[in-house]
């Protein structure tokens, strides 16, 4: 595997407690994808073989998710594989929307790709799946 971390297709890192988060990723356009991995919420450390995208909610309850996810990225080369975060939430939530992700992001110093509420509508989707096309839609194929 090259050092560019934009030649190859990126797998998906996929935390879902309400599942929200997982079902967003199924509805993307796989061509421009890796694998979509989904970590165990009891034991999330896994290591990781290729650069990835992080999804995860936000949940906030004493850490229930945070220390999980923080656990996960200082597994082993987690962190410097990690590509950024795509968050979820519910708007309904006020202030704490994204808490979760918006702190990660703050104290890894990783950005945070996209946003989208419960499971995302059709324009999330449209959207990421443009992002993913023009990052890394463009092959030794099609040139």
């Amino acid at each position: 595997m090259s050092n560019n971390k934009t030649i190859d297709k990126p797998d998906f890192i996929v935390l879902s407690l309400t599942f929200n988060s997982i079902n967003f990723i199924k509805k993307l356009d796989t061509s421009n994808m890796g694998e979509i991995i989904k970590l165990n919420r009891m034991n999330p450390v896994i290591e990781a073989e290729r650069p990835y995208y992080l999804v995860f909610g936000s949940y906030e309850l004493e850490g229930t998710l945070y220390n999980k996810i923080v656990d996960f990225l200082n597994h082993s080369n987690n962190l410097d594989l990690c590509l950024g975060i795509i968050g979820s939430g519910n708007r309904n939530i006020g202030p704490e929307y994204l808490i979760t992700p918006k702190r990660i992001c703050r104290e890894f110093n990783l950005d945070m790709i996209f946003s989208f509420e419960a499971a995302g509508l059709s324009k999330d989707v449209e959207y990421m799946n443009n992002y993913l096309n023009d990052k890394y839609g463009k092959n030794e194929e099609n040139l």
